[in-house]
């Protein structure tokens, strides 16, 4: 390993340059890489760095240019509140910031944007409005421009062909792309037209709830009967036996002494399952089922008849009834 060693002296290259911190440093090599002591104009800490640095740490660089900032500060006064501050100043030697908060620039700004503003009469009601210049407005309103749009053109009073009522609409016979209105309004169109086609037009009728008794209107072919006003009104009056897939439901009790049996069942095996030895939530499972005992709750729930399952286990019990080790826990 060589090293070598050398006095470097660096010289300020910042317009600035008396008023940045002196310092000094020295390179040599470790192993071909160039190595640089310094020491720190604001600590006198002398730190090793493979950069020329000329801190030893951003604390140290942040201080120097707070210092280097408040040295080149210049005092304004503010123009909206007269307020004396300081700010530092922009390449051109100029105060870089004008008003002394963002409150007052606010205020700045829209004053300009006030005195930059054009007078404008608005031809349909007289009214003076301002606005800036690059929008070249005639109009104070969206109202008054649709008034005026209104005016312009010839208007012609013309008669709905389907329910015959008057409708003012503009004169469409030296427009190339365009017909004359005929109808007042999209209903009375789409039933013109489909008169006009000879399609039925399908007329309301009234209706009564079948769950909740409520009168509604609908446009319901001949044979078309509707018993129900909503959806909702659907689906409640088809719950429980009202509902074509009904099979009786479910009838989850077992018999006054049914938590007793089955607390001394889970104590009784550990509350663990009698299978995998699960101790995840346990279950009491029946070894033959409700039905073959017709209500008799003392011999249904005995314990000869109750074995420990997991979750897991009581399910796939239920839905594979006929495997191997459902016959051998039901053994136990």
């Amino acid at each position: 390993m060589s090293v070598g060693l050398g006095q470097i002296s660096y010289l300020p290259t910042s317009v600035h340059s008396e008023e940045r911190a002196p310092f000094s440093s020295s390179a040599y090599t470790i192993g071909g890489v160039a190595m640089f002591t310094s020491i720190c104009p604001i600590c006198d800490k002398r730190f090793t760095s493979p950069t020329q640095r000329r801190f030893c740490s951003i604390r140290c660089r942040n201080i120097n240019n707070a210092r280097t900032r408040t040295a080149k500060r210049i005092e304004t006064v503010c123009p909206i509140c007269d307020k004396t501050f300081t700010t530092s100043p922009n390449p051109s030697g100029r105060p870089r910031h004008i008003c002394c908060s963002v409150k007052c620039g606010h205020i700045s700004a829209a004053c300009k944007r006030k005195v930059l503003r054009v007078e404008h009469i608005c031809p349909i009601c007289g009214k003076v409005f301002s606005d800036r210049p690059s929008r070249d407005r005639t109009y104070c309103s969206r109202d008054c421009m649709y008034e005026a749009r209104k005016r312009t053109g010839k208007r012609l009073i013309c008669m709905c062909d389907y329910c015959g009522k008057e409708f003012i609409t503009p004169d469409a016979s030296n427009w190339a792309t365009h017909n004359q209105q005929r109808f007042c309004s999209e209903t009375c169109k789409g039933k013109g037209i489909a008169k006009e086609r000879g399609l039925h037009i399908r007329k309301k009728v009234v209706f009564v709830c079948k769950h909740c008794g409520k009168s509604f209107t609908r446009r319901a072919r001949v044979d078309r009967k509707y018993l129900y006003c909503s959806r909702e009104c659907f689906w409640e009056h088809h719950r429980g036996p009202n509902h074509w897939q009904w099979q009786g439901g479910t009838d989850r009790y077992y018999g006054p002494n049914w938590e007793e049996q089955r607390i001394a069942a889970l104590e009784r095996d550990g509350y663990c399952c009698c299978h995998c030895g699960s101790d995840d939530r346990p279950n009491a499972h029946h070894i033959f089922f409700r039905s073959e005992f017709d209500q008799d709750w003392i011999a249904m729930n005995d314990l000869s008849n109750l074995i420990t399952l997991c979750p897991s286990c009581h399910t796939n019990l239920h839905l594979h009834p006929t495997e191997n080790w459902c016959a051998e826990v039901l053994q136990r």
